[in-house]
């Protein structure tokens, strides 16, 4: 179902097919499975990034985020940086693999046995 999508080369804000950031991918995977989930980034990259992070940023503003217990096909699966800050996404392809865009290598496949984000929390997006 997203397998075209790998290859594609990692783009600050991308939306589109020649270039995606992650949140960007999370919207095209979505879209593919029949959900419309916002996309408040469009605005707010122009802005400094929130003290808490993108990913703690959407799930505030939109209450249509809502937290499920484990990682499953389609979820959005939400990662820390360093510092403990939410800051980047992927989408659960199975139990164990998400797709996600990373800056040097573009939409790849990711193991969370072998990721080296700590994993925030899985997430639907359900019409609020």
């Amino acid at each position: 179902m997203f397998d075209d999508l790998i290859g594609i080369p990692y783009v600050e804000c991308g939306r589109t097919l020649q270039g995606l950031d992650c949140f960007g991918l999370v919207l095209i995977c979505q879209k593919r499975l029949g959900i419309e989930a916002p996309d408040p980034f469009l605005i707010e990259h122009k802005k400094a990034v929130p003290e808490n992070g993108w990913s703690d940023w959407i799930i505030r503003e939109f209450s249509g985020w809502v937290q499920i217990k484990k990682p499953i096909f389609a979820a959005v699966i939400v990662f820390a940086n360093k510092d403990g800050i939410p800051d980047h996404a992927g989408v659960m392809i199975d139990e164990r693999r998400f797709i996600h865009s990373v800056r040097k290598a573009g939409v790849v496949i990711g193991r969370l046995d072998r990721c080296p984000y700590p994993v925030i929390g899985a997430y639907e997006y359900r019409r609020a």
